[in-house]
């Protein structure tokens, strides 16, 4: 039997080899167009799978031919497609035409023979929606011309959204992370600024109260004693307006913040306001003016605190921020829309468009060097536009740096009755002064207190030169005090930029002496504050004891004087008995 099956085996191989070489060859060939159909066969089982849209141009008669999942994907039925290359293109969004339109010439030039790009195309209900193509030319003529290019397509639009969507949150998140962070800058800011602003009157209130307390009776003569307590009760106004715009802030954040509706004389309110602000002005050498546009009414229905709280504070601060020239209101009433406009405009620093954004925000002034140059909690701003809105109106801004700023309040102005009145201008500077509202917390700074040098002279202090550096009135009278009754020589300036002139002019001269053995800088001043006014200095080759006397006492603070080349530090409110401890250590002792 196996010799059987062994001899079949022989006659069948023998027979095969019978057929030739061209029966082998289509064998062969029929084998091989069975395996690509079979490919075939797999790739468009692979194809539907991935939910790919399959796509054939025809580049000489100008058709594109799709499967029917593509023709899905645009919302359309298999045999409403093909379509012309021309009518592809007005499927595609304008915005991404430029880009396909790139990619296809790059691989028609042969640069890429494939190419992978993603566009929108319009859908058959009209919107837009985002795919990935892929594929290249796979057929050109015999002078390289493309003939014939194919390819994949795959629906993108839920990744896109899903993209869209990220980013957006991302954005948002970062917007929150800048919000966050800047108001977190702002609110440290205004903690340092609030340390100061209360620290500097405390040190002349508690000052000032040593000296009462301390000195006999016959020390002080009367006129001299009723100083020092103006002094104190100016200052102490000052905390209680700093507390009162904390705790007015505070309500208004909690929202329990309310506002009145009696009976109210504009007129009267503007009249007492400009009276307030008229020494101020007068103390910096500015006219203080008011002009009526056209008739107003003599009583409205208005919270008349809240209003002269408004005006106070933009008046004030038109007076702050202004060296030379003027401020002036002028007051109409729009009887369309039953609402009184006042402008206070003033020829002073002027702000940028960005500065005017952010000067309404808590806890903001303009830039960081307007608290140092010119004090303030910079919350003034916020609290009126706020209770501008409570009295049914707004305060705007316009200004433009260096020549400067108009502020506009509007507020309702509901007549209680049908009288108007046509009030005359009024001018500091001429015939019609402002009456001076009682208890004015903006009197003059009073005159230096006078001093037996010798009478409480500390030992190994006689003779010591002190330059001190302070742009409060209030305390260069009472560190003078101090610093003199112990026998210390004082030379007072009042900013860093006095501060660095009065040191290079007195050392000028070829080997001259320095004529100061210590200096004690404040270092929040304006024209130049502390900190770069001791750079300066130590650039200059200052040698000697600076010691930083600043109400900011935060963490950090003492840190960043002795950076700026202080030799020490010394938080205000200033004790007596630190201050002379300080000069003792850092001052030379004299023979």
């Amino acid at each position: 039997a196996a010799e059987g099956s062994e001899g079949r085996a022989l006659l069948l191989e023998a027979r095969l080899s019978g057929l030739g070489a061209g029966a082998e060859r289509r064998v062969l060939l029929l084998r091989d167009r069975t395996e690509v159909v079979e490919d075939r066969q797999r790739l468009r089982l692979a194809i539907r799978a991935a939910n790919l849209g399959l796509w054939d141009w025809d580049i000489l008669d100008g058709h594109v031919h799709v499967d029917a999942t593509f023709a899905r994907m645009l919302g359309y039925e298999p045999d409403e497609l093909p379509l012309t290359s021309e009518q592809w293109r007005e499927l595609l969004h304008p915005d991404d035409l430029p880009v396909v339109s790139e990619t296809v010439m790059t691989c028609f030039s042969g640069g890429d023979p494939q190419y992978q790009v993603e566009f929108r195309q319009r859908t058959r209900d009209g919107r837009w929606k985002w795919f990935l193509s892929f594929g290249g030319v796979v057929a050109r003529d015999a002078k390289g011309n493309p003939t014939r290019m194919t390819g994949l397509q795959l629906d993108i639009d839920e990744r896109k959204e899903a993209e869209r969507v990220l980013e957006a949150r991302t954005h948002e998140l970062e917007e929150m992370r800048v919000a966050a962070e800047r108001a977190s800058h702002a609110k440290s800011a205004f903690l340092a600024n609030m340390s100061h602003e209360i620290r500097t009157p405390m040190t002349a209130i508690l000052g000032f109260a040593d000296i009462l307390e301390e000195l006999p009776s016959g020390a002080f003569d009367h006129d001299r004693r009723a100083d020092a307590v103006r002094t104190i009760r100016r200052n102490g106004h000052h905390l209680l307006a700093i507390l009162n715009d904390i705790l007015d802030v505070s309500k208004i954040e909690a929202g329990k913040f309310e506002v009145e509706s009696v009976p109210t004389d504009v007129a009267q309110i503007i009249e007492e306001v400009l009276g307030l602000m008229q020494v101020r002005a007068a103390g910096k050498g500015i006219d203080l003016s008011v002009e009526y546009t056209s008739p107003i009414p003599e009583s409205i229905s208005a919270d008349p605190i809240r209003l002269r709280q408004i005006l106070i504070n933009l008046v004030g601060n038109a007076i702050k921020f202004t060296e030379v020239g003027g401020v002036s209101l002028h007051v109409r009433y729009l009887p369309g829309e039953e609402r009184i406009a006042v402008e206070v405009c003033d020829t002073g620093i002027g702000m940028t468009e960005e500065q005017c954004g952010r000067i309404f925000e808590a806890f903001s002034q303009a830039d960081s060097s307007m608290a140092r140059r010119f004090g303030g909690t910079g919350l003034g701003l916020q609290i009126s536009s706020r209770l501008a809105e409570m009295l049914g109106g707004a305060i705007t801004v316009t200004s433009t740096a260096g020549e400067g700023s108009t502020f506009r309040l509007t507020f309702r102005a509901v007549p209680t009755e049908e009288r108007f009145s046509i009030l005359p201008s009024l001018d500091s500077s001429g015939d019609h002064g402002f009456p001076i509202a009682p208890g004015d917390p903006f009197e003059e700074a009073s005159a230096p207190i006078a001093v037996n040098a010798g009478a409480g002279a500390a030992p190994g202090l006689e003779g010591l030169r002190v330059l001190l550096a302070e742009d409060g009135p209030d305390n260069q009278r009472l560190l003078t005090f101090h610093l003199e009754r112990a026998g210390i020589e004082v030379t007072v300036v009042a900013n860093g930029r006095e501060a660095v002139e009065c040191f290079r002019s007195a050392c000028t001269a070829p080997d001259a002496e320095c004529p100061f053995d210590l200096i004690l800088m404040d270092m929040q001043m304006p024209e130049l504050d502390g900190y770069g006014a001791t750079q300066e200095l130590r650039r200059s080759g200052a040698t000697l004891p600076i010691i930083a006397l600043t109400a900011h006492a935060m963490a950090g603070d003492r840190e960043r004087c002795l950076e700026a080349g202080c030799s020490d530090y010394l938080a205000k409110p200033v004790r007596k008995q630190d201050l002379i401890e300080i000069c003792r250590q850092w001052g030379r002792t004299l023979a």
